[in-house]
């Protein structure tokens, strides 16, 4: 077994609170994936792209790498990161970003420490970008995007030049290295390392941008107001080789906003059409983008789109003004008519109970909903990030007095977290009984506050 200077530790834990099903069907479903992961027949989930990506730039850089997955799950794995452990790697790399629980990264750093204590525990990733208690598992946390960072710091170590440039500390005395909101450079991005996947990517993530154009009030995801797309050619290249080399088939955009510049969007559909390339292709999309640009949507179906992701969140313009959507509900109404027109099917995600929310502004959710023809819906209460509630107490009259201490323990005055769960429910029911079969789903419900161990939901 060859020494590697970085392990990269791709790892997840099992927890279901969306989970709409009976008890009995949900136990059975959790026993079928939990059984499936743990002998690499599938992928219950289209396979991340964070740690392929951080596999090949650090390859790229000369560094040898090491995956494993599943350390805190299954003893087998457990085993063969022990035994990589015990060949002193400069660092060992966990992926938080299928993580919910701080006590898995807990249980995965205890190992290396035990068995490594002169390697570096860097973690990135959702969890550990946001969870104080999740980073003091760590020895560092990148954040951001962190491949750039991630080679810089097997650079220091293997030179032993130390790490301190540009590392900084949060309030509770953790070491953080920001990665970048966008592309690390000029460079051409590589095409990420599919042997650290555990199985073949045939539902293959791919990202034609990084960052996102808008500034949502209820969003804290970290790349707002700056979106940075790839040039549209190496997007083409990238979804050829993936045919060519894995016999992909579907691809899922996982761009924050695909379509934030239609130019992109269109030639890249474009370039598919020219290519000859026959694959099916999903995206997240802005709904005002296609009220825009008449004819994207047409073109987009043309070069193999089929479904299209929209978050609209609500029709309410006064509650769109709020929310810093930079959309009306004309544009709404327009946007959906090109998609309809188009044939690509739709999912939208609504919030409600958002400050300014009624039960009357949720019927005419409800009734929008039944008007078009939505392949599936979200409905999904309020959840109040901090950002959000320093804003309110800031100007309290623009968020009808805004109040609470956790994403679900808010009021205002013209609704409550409870209310706006009932309302959810009520309204998925009755337009689900007005359709052929159940599209519209009350999400988040069941799902508790965070405690010391679970993260809030993102």
């Amino acid at each position: 077994m060859e020494k590697p200077d970085l392990i990269l530790v791709d790892e997840k834990d099992f927890y279901y609170p969306d989970l709409e099903l009976p008890p009995l069907l949900a136990w059975v479903y959790i026993f079928i994936t939990r059984f499936l992961d743990a002998v690499l027949w599938f992928e219950p989930d289209p396979q991340k792209l964070a740690v392929p990506l951080l596999s090949a730039y650090a390859k790229d850089a000369g560094f040898q790498v090491a995956v494993v997955r599943g350390v805190s799950n299954y003893f087998f794995r457990r085993r063969r990161f022990i035994e990589l452990l015990r060949l002193k790697p400069l660092a060992v790399g966990i992926s938080t970003a299928a993580v919910k629980k701080i006590s898995t990264v807990r249980r995965v750093a205890a190992i290396a420490r035990r068995h490594s204590p002169g390697s570096l525990i860097i973690l990135g990733g959702y969890g550990a970008q946001y969870s104080p208690e999740m980073r003091k598992a760590g020895d560092i946390t990148v954040t951001g995007y962190g491949e750039a960072a991630l080679v810089w710091l097997l650079r220091r170590l293997k030179s032993g030049s130390g790490i301190t440039d540009g590392v900084v500390a949060d309030r509770y005395g953790s070491k953080i290295l920001p990665g970048s909101i966008g592309y690390s450079g000029p460079e051409k991005m590589l095409f990420p390392d599919w042997s650290a996947a555990p199985a073949r990517p045939r539902h293959y993530n791919i990202e034609a941008s990084r960052g996102c154009r808008f500034n949502c009030v209820y969003c804290n995801f970290p790349g707002r107001k700056k979106q940075v797309y790839r040039p549209v050619e190496d997007v083409a290249a990238e979804m050829a080789w993936a045919v060519e080399r894995f016999r992909a088939k579907e691809f899922d955009f996982v761009d924050s906003n695909f379509t934030s510049e239609p130019g992109f969007a269109s030639k890249l559909s474009g370039l598919l059409g020219k290519s000859g390339l026959k694959v099916r292709w999903r995206c997240f999309a802005r709904v005002a983008d296609f009220a825009h640009y008449p004819g994207l949507a047409d073109e987009m179906a043309e070069a193999g789109c089929t479904r299209i992701f929209l978050g609209i969140e609500s029709i309410n313009d006064s509650i769109l003004v709020k929310m810093r959507k930079g959309y009306t509900f004309a544009e709404v109404e327009a946007g959906i008519s090109e998609i309809e027109k188009s044939g690509i099917p739709m999912h939208a995600n609504f919030i409600v109970g958002f400050p300014g929310e009624t039960a009357e502004t949720v019927r005419e959710t409800e009734k929008f909903i039944k008007k078009h023809r939505f392949k599936s819906v979200y409905l999904s209460a309020l959840m109040v990030p901090e950002e959000l509630y320093e804003r309110a107490r800031r100007t309290p009259e623009e968020f009808n007095n805004l109040r609470g201490n956790s994403p679900r323990t808010w009021a205002h005055d013209t609704m409550d977290y409870r209310t706006a769960v009932k309302l959810a429910g009520r309204s998925a029911l009755k337009v689900n009984l007005s359709k052929f079969r159940p599209v519209v789903f009350p999400l988040g419900t069941n799902v508790p506050d965070p405690d010391k161990d679970i993260l809030p939901p993102v």
